[in-house]
């Protein structure tokens, strides 16, 4: 990877964890110094990023970063409907039977995870989008797989800024269950009412509700 590469990566965990706050203005050598690379370099990263939809360049003004708005939740929500649907039919279709036992076994494993962990929400998320990756990459298709680590970067942001109860863990253990089932029964219709109503559910939580 190259140091845009890996500097870009870095932006984005910075703005999971809520180290930028939603709406902010920087300077270039602000970011620079956020994330230790030189200023040139640092011009390659906020381009990119702009590019992606993370921030708006303005010029003589600095660097606005997105806010997060109910329209870029729905539409990333929206978004990512449209790609996995799609995806999750395929996987019901074709995906291994191995793969699909291990991915259950996984999504049980969320109930057995201490709430009061300090990594306990991070546990989660590697195990939710363990699932929801398996999905897109099974499709094989690079360009899909590229727009969706963009869009679910988004989601995760979205969500490290809303504040979602810590009960919601174990609706998505169900929820990934009901999808993953009905993977299991090679019933692609099935799986795809049950992703909806996961990403429904997801959105709603995302948006405070």
């Amino acid at each position: 990877m190259s140091t845009a590469d890996i500097a870009s990566t870095e932006f984005k965990q910075r703005l999971i964890a809520c180290d930028v706050r939603p709406g902010a203005f920087l300077t270039l050598k602000e970011i620079s110094a956020l994330l230790g690379i030189p200023l040139g370099a640092t011009r390659e990263v906020t381009q990119r990023l702009a590019r992606e939809g993370f921030m708006t360049i303005y010029p003589q003004r600095g660097i606005q970063i997105a806010p997060i708005t109910v329209k870029r939740i729905r539409d990333a929500f929206g978004f990512r409907r449209m790609l996995e649907t799609a995806a999750v039919a395929g996987f019901a279709e074709t995906a291994p039977a191995p793969q699909i036992d291990h991915l259950i076994a996984r999504a049980e494993s969320i109930a057995a995870i201490d709430p009061d962990d300090p990594d306990f929400t991070a546990q989660v998320g590697e195990i939710d989008w363990e699932l929801h990756f398996a999905f897109i990459r099974h499709a094989g298709n690079e360009f899909l797989t590229e727009a969706y680590e963009v869009n679910a970067t988004y989601i995760r942001w979205f969500r490290a800024n809303a504040a979602i109860p810590v009960t919601r863990h174990l609706e998505v253990m169900q929820e990934h269950l009901d999808i993953l089932q009905a993977c299991k029964a090679r019933d692609p219709a099935a799986a795809v009412d049950a992703l909806g109503v996961h990403v429904d559910k997801s959105l709603q939580k995302a948006l405070g509700a």
